[in-house]
Formats: structure tokens, sequence, C-alpha cells
């Protein structure tokens, strides 16, 4: 069975430019709100720049019969603390 890789490269190239512009966009937010983080620290705090990429990975394990798979792309709840 052949790998379905679902047109990688128009979306690697998608997320490429996700990343940047969200990098951008998280700089331009920190340097208006007056409280920029150190050097280039203010762009990639936002935790969103590599969506695109995950987008397209999920694409491609979908796309290759993993529909239902379970894939946790999200940080976990911690536990309620019982005092």
């Amino acid at each position: 069975m052949a790998l379905d890789l679902v047109d990688y490269e128009k979306k690697t190239q998608k997320a490429v430019k996700s990343f940047w512009k969200t990098r951008n966009t998280t700089k331009k937010k920190q340097l208006a709100s007056g409280k920029p983080d150190q050097g280039e620290r203010g762009s990639v705090t936002s935790g969103k720049n590599m969506n695109g990429f995950i987008n397209m990975l999920l694409a491609v394990i979908h796309a290759n019969g993993l529909k239902k798979a379970d894939i946790h792309i999200k940080k976990p709840t911690p536990p309620a603390r019982v005092l």
C-alpha cells in the first residue's frame, strides 16, 4: 500500500507561511503591549507557531487510514489538587 502524502508540498508551504505569520503577529502584539520579551522570545511564546505543521501531519495520518487514531496535540489538563 502506497503512502498518501495528501499534497504535502502545498501543505508544507502553507505551514511555513503560517509559522512566520504567527511569529510576526505575536511579536507585534508583544511590542504593542509595552512588555516585550527579550530578543526573539516574544515572537515564539504564543505556542501556535507549529500549528500549520501539526495540521499537515494530521492530514497525512488521517489520509492513511488512521482517522480514529488517538492523537494528543494539546497539553494535558493537570489533575485537580485535593487539599
